[in-house]
């Protein structure tokens, strides 16, 4: 549910930013909250590997037995 909702706001969040024929966007969730960015990427191979390196990064903090969503989705758009 908390995911769909994250989805929901960052697509929500790409009508105020131009886009560009087949761009691809980077959306990072993280924090209790559900805290969003949103990235133009590329392509669809980049997205890929900068969501890895985000959910992997060592210098995000994660509270183990706490509530903390860390992740990402690659959005293709038109």
């Amino acid at each position: 549910m908390k995911r769909l909702l994250a989805t929901a706001i960052a697509l929500s969040t790409l009508g105020t930013v131009p886009v560009h024929a087949e761009s691809v966007w980077l959306v990072l969730v993280g924090g209790r909250v559900g805290a969003i960015a949103v990235i133009e990427m590329k392509d669809l191979n980049q997205c890929e590997e900068q969501g890895a390196l985000w959910e992997n990064s060592e210098r995000v903090t994660r509270q183990k037995n706490k509530n903390v969503n860390i992740g990402f989705e690659c959005l293709e758009g038109k």
